[in-house]
């Protein structure tokens, strides 16, 4: 995704000599990320999970203060399926869920390639599989009009990951994918919220006051480097699947933002993705589950990351170090007031966290929330707002325009109102938008439990 990135690897994965499994352990991820702050890194990929959903937003400070120095965090959503899937169940899928990272889950990609004309303008060529891997899914066919060498086959299914081999076609190759529009979500990317949206009893647990994943990005049949190959060798390349897989994707293109706008703080990189995500698919529809149906912000987030758009945002929402210090104050200010000593704090609601997202679980009546957005499109612009409600929510936004002057600032408040209770999450969506083609949406989540 960056080409020219310069890369640092930091170990934290061991694998334990009785059991042959993999772990890491909490002082060597920290290690990790402590050094590579040291180190002055721009970007940190982190393909790991296994959080407890009951734990708060404490647990994370190593990863806050990276941030507070400027380093953008992408992490893994985690790979346990949707709600009542085998590999997960329940609600508490989702990994990685503190607003100072961006949390990726996986989606599809659209594949379909034909090499026929190539090939049939060559007469015979010769065309390594592992160069077509990367075109096919796991139930692509492969069909080839000619004779192969090899392990490849003629009309059929394209054996294995391809490493080593080549196909010679005399009357081409062409590839049919299983599915005509992409991206999907993945069947095994994790998703929110943490706990059922019925349980009411307690307060909001923290994976369910925001909403995580924040993003979807390539993540299933991509073709990586296998561990413990070297280039040539036979299997250096394997199809691999996962949230772990999207994740360098979007640390990848955070790094060309930051590139470009070197003093973004993260919660800016954020914000641009986020922000002019997709939400329909390559055939223009609502981008769809893997269990059916469309796609909710609980599986998806903002939507699928899409890099021609995040370079030019228009708007960004942004936070630093003092707004997560605040945010963090009003979950626990006594443990806060222990974590930031000397540090004047005034607690923050987490739905007046200034993120592109905004989340209301149980929400009783009437409440406000506001945002403040700064112009980073280079020229004084208006923005209107359009949306569209969550179902039995009324939601009105003041002011209905923002004129904002290049490098400005600009807030709005919505105000939500129960209108028709429901024990389930209902969703929705505002845009600003400006005469310069900028589009800067936000996904609206509430809960609307009573009036």
């Amino acid at each position: 995704m960056a080409p020219a990135a310069r890369i640092a690897a930091y170990k934290v994965f061991w694998t334990d000599r009785s059991s042959g499994e993999m772990y890491a352990d909490e002082s060597d991820i920290i290690a990790a990320v402590n050094q590579g702050v040291a180190d002055g890194v721009d970007v940190l990929s982190l393909s790991l999970g296994g959080m407890d959903p009951n734990d708060n937003y404490f647990n994370d400070l190593a990863f806050m203060r990276a941030n507070a120095a400027g380093v953008f965090i992408a992490f893994a959503a985690g790979n346990a399926g949707a709600p009542g899937q085998s590999q997960g169940g329940g609600y508490r899928t989702v990994d990685n869920f503190a607003p100072f990272f961006l949390t990726v889950g996986a989606s599809t990609i659209a594949r379909g390639a034909s090499l026929a004309s190539a090939a049939a303008a060559a007469g015979t060529q010769s065309l390594p599989l592992n160069a077509i891997a990367g075109a096919a899914s796991t139930n692509s066919t492969v069909n080839c009009n000619g004779t192969g060498s090899g392990n490849s086959t003629g009309n059929g299914t394209m054996p294995g990951d391809g490493s080593g081999t080549t196909f010679t076609a005399d009357g081409g190759i062409t590839f049919a994918t299983s599915s005509s529009s992409a991206p999907v979500v993945a069947d095994f990317s994790s998703r929110g919220p943490l706990i059922p949206p019925s349980a009411t009893a307690q307060p909001p647990q923290p994976g369910n006051a925001i909403l995580k994943p924040d993003i979807i990005g390539p993540g299933v049949d991509l073709l990586a480097a296998a561990p413990g190959k070297k280039i040539g060798d036979p299997g250096a390349l394997a199809r691999l699947s996962g949230t772990s897989m999207a994740t360098p994707h979007l640390a990848g293109l955070a790094a060309l933002i930051i590139q470009k706008f070197p003093n973004w703080s993260p919660a800016q990189v954020m914000s641009a993705m986020m922000t002019t995500a997709r939400v329909t698919d390559t055939s223009s529809s609502p981008i769809k589950s893997s269990t059916g149906g469309d796609a909710t912000p609980w599986e998806m987030g903002a939507g699928h990351v899409f890099p021609p758009a995040m370079l030019n945002p228009g708007l960004t929402y942004d936070a630093r170090d003092k707004d997560y210090q605040n945010f963090l104050a009003g979950q626990d200010l006594t443990r806060a007031k222990k974590e930031f000593p000397g540090v004047s704090l005034s607690p923050l609601a987490v739905r007046n966290l200034n993120l592109p997202t905004i989340t209301l679980p149980r929400l009783q009546g009437s409440i406000q929330v506001t945002r403040t957005v700064t112009n980073v499109g280079g020229a004084q612009s208006t923005y209107s707002v359009s949306g569209k409600a969550p179902a039995g929510v009324k939601v009105t936004v003041a002011p209905k325009s923002l004129t904002v002057g290049a490098g400005q600032k600009a807030s709005y408040t919505l105000t939500f109102t129960v209108d028709t209770p429901s024990k389930d999450f209902k969703y929705g969506y505002i845009v600003w938008a400006d005469d310069q083609g900028h589009s800067v949406r936000s996904p609206l989540v509430v809960q609307p439990l009573s009036r």
